[in-house]
């Protein structure tokens, strides 16, 4: 078995009265893996209300080849201590910004680590803003580019008091800093975090 880790979107699943959120082909309470990922253990973050999530799986290579081949599933190399590269380096900041996740920042001289330790802090801070708005902030008028002061009076109070109940200093705010950099600033005081998915540590 080997660790991989895949993007994905988390799609929802009518099962009697209720609806189920699940990484898509992975499956998730009450909703069935595809058949070649039966038994595949799993742990995702999801991007709060926007319908992505990060998920560390152990798979074999009859399953990594399956997952590879699905053209909605963005596959992160194997080794993600390897530096992205400058050939690499547009195709992974465009892949996550189809997804409404901050990609601009990344250098050729980073490694895939450390791209999933700043997108886990993404993903970690927008589910507390989402708990507390209960929308997709994408599906709204707000981008990435969009600034701090221009956002509804709901997102600004929900960034503030996520920022205040996680700890984290928010100072910068005054700044006007755009989403992308309110983000950006949030995962640099985590920068010493470790982030455990079962028996992975990032």
């Amino acid at each position: 078995m080997t660790t991989r880790w895949y993007l994905v979107d988390i799609v929802i699943t009518a099962v009697g009265s209720g609806n189920y959120r699940s990484p898509a082909h992975f499956g998730g309470r009450m909703v069935e893996p595809d058949a070649p990922l039966a038994g595949v253990v799993f742990n995702p973050v999801d991007y709060g209300a926007v319908p992505v999530a990060l998920v560390v799986a152990q798979v074999d290579v009859i399953q990594e080849a399956y997952l590879d081949g699905l053209s909605d599933v963005l596959v992160v190399p194997p080794n993600i201590d390897d530096v992205i590269g400058t050939g690499r380096l547009t195709t992974v900041q465009n892949a996550l910004k189809s997804k409404n996740i901050p990609g601009a920042w990344i250098a050729s001289t980073d490694t895939y680590k450390e791209v999933l330790r700043q997108m886990v802090g993404f993903f970690n801070f927008m589910r507390r803003v989402t708990a507390l708005t209960g929308i997709n902030p994408f599906t709204l008028s707000i981008n990435l580019q969009t600034r701090y002061n221009s956002l509804p009076a709901l997102w600004k109070n929900a960034i503030l008091q996520a920022g205040i109940d996680g700890g984290y200093d928010t100072s910068g705010l005054a700044q006007n800093p755009t989403l992308t950099q309110i983000l950006r600033s949030i995962t640099a005081q985590d920068s010493l975090k470790q982030f455990k998915f079962g028996s992975v540590v990032l």
